[in-house]
């Protein structure tokens, strides 16, 4: 189907077959239907190729802020003040050091870091978290109880214990595999990249920063839950 806006633009009611054969030089369109459709695959093909700047990108949403689950999807609504979602992304083996991302992410924290990781033995990024937590910052992990007991990862969390940051590890059978940060309840931080030295030096990984209130509450929603289920969940002793 084709969309007329542009047309009313022009002062061309596309109700009317006349102007339809006037743009289309004398050609009506609804007689020939296989033009309409050329048409439209036309505009789709040139819509696809419009380039995208590399690395981030501000886009605006609109979403249901009215949902009263936020944990689940919800169908996007139109909303009078849309909120400015910005995207910054970084890809480790082009060259865009997703640590310096990843560290920027820890360094916008004002109240709240929480992590949901499934490696985490990177000494560089737990000295990040710490000087957080220092700065007032409440900083909570949780992590796979299998990768916890690999030397690595259990000298970096107990350097991360020491400075007063609570671990938690998964007591279900499955893994503990997410990887997302939220910060503040404003930017979430996820992709392929763990939180280790190939992963963020050496992989064929992609970190991904999204900074959208809306989507990350609603990731910190489903922390929450993790974090208060005593059942899946326990305290690293």
């Amino acid at each position: 189907m084709i969309n007329y806006t542009r047309w009313k633009e022009m002062g061309l009611d596309a109700s009317k077959p006349q102007n339809k054969m006037e743009i289309f030089g004398g050609l009506d369109v609804n007689k020939v239907p296989w033009l309409s459709v050329a048409i439209a695959s036309a505009i789709l093909m040139v819509s696809f190729s419009l380039p995208v700047n590399p690395g981030n990108l501000s886009m605006t949403e609109s979403v249901n802020q009215n949902s009263t689950d936020l944990n689940r999807p919800s169908l996007a609504t139109s909303t009078p003040n849309p909120p400015q979602v910005q995207l910054d992304w970084a890809f480790t083996r082009a060259g865009h050091h997703p640590e310096n991302l990843l560290h920027a992410t820890i360094a916008s924290a004002e109240t709240s870091l929480d992590l949901a990781a499934y490696v985490i033995n990177h000494t560089e990024m737990a000295k990040t978290l710490i000087e957080a937590k220092k700065r007032g910052v409440k900083v909570r992990i949780i992590t796979d109880r299998k990768e916890a007991q690999k030397k690595v990862q259990s000298d970096v969390l107990k350097s991360l214990k020491k400075a007063g940051i609570p671990i938690k590890i998964n007591k279900h059978n499955g893994w503990m595999h997410l990887t997302a940060m939220i910060a503040d309840g404003d930017i979430v931080a996820t992709g392929s990249c763990d939180y280790s030295q190939a992963s963020l030096s050496v992989n064929d990984d992609v970190l991904l920063a999204i900074k959208d209130p809306i989507l990350a509450q609603a990731w910190k929603n489903r922390f929450e839950l993790m974090w208060d289920d005593e059942e899946n969940y326990q305290i690293l002793q």
